[in-house]
């Protein structure tokens, strides 16, 4: 049940995004994942910093995760090339208004830092089998913003997302 939050926001991720010029990358600590590049290099390269296992249920998506085993991203590939990677920023079943915001403002400050200023905005809500919530996403070429919040139990769940698709 450990993957169950993290296979909903895989299955959620924005189809379409804005048409903005973007070199394509995401950092995970000293790794940088770039869109394209080959499956077994890429998790050769994660796996000397953290450890990687494979998502339930969701293709050929593995979770990176860190010593203490919080997990802190997921990345997917397509036919042997990466084709989405999502770093969480922020994850909590609690609520941390402070936290999320200035985990929010030090993202939103790196897609500024890197000329991200034209971006789509869209919120919608999902389901999936028994599971409900609300993703907002903030789309600026390859890289987006995603913030959702999912039905855990009898009480949320409020992950925010750098992703890159």
């Amino acid at each position: 049940m450990r993957f169950f939050g993290w296979l909903i926001l895989a299955l959620f991720a924005p189809a379409a995004l804005a048409q903005t010029p973007s070199t394509g990358r995401l950092r995970l600590g000293p790794v940088a994942l770039t869109l394209g590049a080959p499956e077994n290099s890429t998790l050769a390269t994660v796996k000397q910093h953290y450890h990687v296992e494979r998502a339930r249920g969701a293709g050929d998506t593995w979770a990176v995760v860190k010593p203490d085993g919080e997990t802190v991203a997921l990345v997917t590939f397509t036919q042997g090339k990466l084709s989405r990677a999502a770093k969480t920023w922020f994850a909590s079943n609690e609520y941390s208004a402070g936290l999320l915001a200035g985990r929010l403002y030090d993202l939103a400050d790196e897609f500024t830092d890197a000329g991200r200023n034209t971006c789509t905005l869209s919120a919608k809500p999902y389901q999936e089998g028994a599971v409900k919530g609300r993703i907002f996403t903030l789309a600026c070429g390859a890289k987006s913003i995603q913030l959702s919040r999912t039905r855990v139990g009898r009480g949320w769940a409020t992950r925010l997302q750098e992703v890159l698709q």
